[in-house]
């Protein structure tokens, strides 16, 4: 149990570091530590205030933050401006003084993460790391994690249910980094105890006239022991009683259990177990296995029914449900291999010209969209559908790019029947391309403002997809340029729909030279659940599959 709780502390230990190196790497944080100090008030007040919001961002939704361990963040730079985020911003110039101070007790050149011990007037443990230069390697200030000494201390409640027991967590040179008595933090541990530092073992001692057992495990991370003090007298008490309980219980149900056993197993058991053993068999996909034959009549026709089944379910899975299985695998692997992220390339070229006639946020916010779609499209994460909400999100980082190009004469308009729509479930990537062909093939060649609509709703027990645009149109399929991947986009579209759902479901198009094209998506409603009476096969993410049988 110590070694469980143990883990449990190192787990949270490389989340402190992990989220120290977050904050060190983040490119706004850095950027800002890299330029002068400012001058002026304002621009000072600028940069305390960027600085912080990215902290805290990087603080939202992360663990340490949301079970209370953090109690707060200071980053210090070399010209002493101090920049927070604090759980509590009561006797806010205290704690400002207190990391301003650990600021100053540090020494800049080392790479490690440096710990200041708490202290009976303030519990907290401050894990500081210096920030260097991305550019030359520079000192450039200190990060400063506050972490509440009681929650460290708190983990070990679940193991310490003994009255009278301690728990310490000791650092290298013996000083008590956590405590259940708060006056001992920052004190050196009794020498009765320094003899456990360093090692992981189990013993006993004797301090102030009371026997102790002893447990102490090594955390090598930070070169820390934790030590767990048991009365000796109140842990054999405890044992005595549980072994006076434990063993008439187990030998009565010992006795029983092996009385009916013998009367059991000499009539029955035998028949049943080669039945279960062959069951277990066919779980773990052996086919071919067979029942004995039997003497007794009823044994004997159970064995045969048994015999038949196997014989089919290994006609059926081998010859006819794998073969069919690696087809449709085999088709759809095919179907996505061809969806041709041309547009991509376009995009790329956008950033390059606001790159040379933009500023910083409107860069900042083509990249994070195209991160987003690059993460979504091309990181092929084995999922063949997703849900309606991260394709709507998709588009929508796909439109905002597009924006960047051609301005507000593209207007787009998204509507969606209701919310409940959004966690509904499609094929992954089915919309965007035809978005992306409404635009390339139907606007761009359009003299004029651009009108796009996206709109989502049910109908007769399905979803319909309709995208409509205003541009020039075509009388069949797109030929030109682009005309060809315009063509594929949507067989592959229409061809995986199809494949998932059914010949009922898939793409329909309305186009008029000169007034707009219509494109119309359908498929049921996927909520992903396996239906109850588990009959016939089932899609599932990323595989097909037939219900109740099992394949080891």
């Amino acid at each position: 149990m110590l070694e469980q709780t143990n883990d449990n502390l190192e787990a949270q230990l490389e989340m402190i570091d992990s989220a120290m190196i977050s904050f060190i790497s983040n490119p706004v944080i850095n950027t800002n530590l890299e330029d002068q100090p400012p001058t002026s008030p304002y621009e000072k007040w600028g940069r305390k205030t960027e600085i912080e919001r990215q902290m805290i961002y990087l603080l939202s939704n992360h663990y340490l933050w949301e079970k209370n361990i953090l109690d707060s963040v200071f980053i210090i730079d070399d010209y002493g401006n101090d920049y927070s985020v604090l759980r509590k911003y009561g006797n806010m110039d205290m704690q400002i003084r207190r990391n301003i101070a650990v600021y100053k007790s540090i020494d800049n050149e080392p790479e490690q993460t440096q710990i200041v011990n708490p202290t009976p007037n303030d519990p907290i443990l401050y894990f500081v790391k210096n920030i260097r230069s991305f550019l030359d390697y520079s000192y450039k200030g200190k990060i400063i994690f506050g972490i509440n000494e009681t929650k460290m201390n708190a983990l070990y409640d679940s193991i310490v249910h003994y009255d009278n027991s301690q728990v310490f967590l000791i650092d290298g040179d013996g000083s008590i980094l956590s405590s259940g008595n708060t006056r001992l933090l920052g004190h050196t541990t009794d020498p009765g105890l320094i003899r456990f530092l360093h090692t992981s073992l189990f013993s006993s001692v004797r301090l102030n006239d009371v026997s102790y057992f002893v447990a102490a495990k090594e955390i090598k991370r930070y070169n820390w022991t934790s030590l767990i003090l048991i009365p000796q007298n109140q842990a054999l008490s405890h044992l005595s009683e549980s072994f006076g309980r434990f063993i008439p219980i187990a030998l009565g149900i010992l006795f029983f259990f092996l009385l009916v056993g013998y009367f059991i197993s000499s009539k029955v058991t035998r028949p049943i177990i080669d039945l279960l053993k062959r069951i277990e068999l066919i779980r773990r996909g052996d086919y071919s296995t067979r029942m004995p034959a039997y003497t007794e009549m009823e044994l004997n026709k159970l064995a045969m029914v048994f015999n038949k089944m196997s014989e089919e379910m290994e006609y059926l899975i081998t010859d006819v449900y794998e073969k069919k299985l690696l087809l449709r695998e085999s088709e759809l692997k095919s179907l996505y291999a061809q969806i041709n992220p041309h547009f991509l390339f376009n995009v790329l070229e956008t950033i390059s010209w606001y790159a040379r006639m933009s500023s910083q946020v409107e860069i900042h916010e083509m990249v994070t969209s195209l991160g987003y779609m690059l993460r979504s499209g091309l990181a092929g994460n084995g999922h063949q559908k997703t849900a309606i909400s991260e394709e709507l999100k998709y588009i929508e980082f796909y439109i905002l790019l597009q924006r960047k190009r051609f301005g507000e004469r593209l207007q787009v308009d998204i509507k969606i029947g209701d919310d409940s729509i959004r966690d509904l479930l499609l094929p992954k990537l089915s919309i965007q391309p035809i978005v992306e062909n409404a635009i390339v093939h139907g606007l761009e060649r359009k003299v004029g403002d651009w009108q796009l609509l996206v709109e989502i709703r049910r109908e007769g027990g399905d979803i319909l997809f309709l995208i409509e645009d205003n541009g020039v149109g075509f009388d069949s399929v797109p030929t030109g340029r682009g005309g060809a991947h315009n063509h594929i986009a949507l067989e592959n579209v229409n061809r995986r729909i199809q494949i998932l759902y059914g010949n009922p479901y898939g793409i329909s198009i309305d186009s008029r030279i000169g007034e707009g094209t219509k494109v119309t998506v359908r498929i049921p409603e996927d909520t992903g659940i396996v239906p109850e009476n588990g009959t016939g096969p089932i899609t599932g993410e990323g595989r097909t599959y037939v219900p109740g049988v099992h394949r080891g």
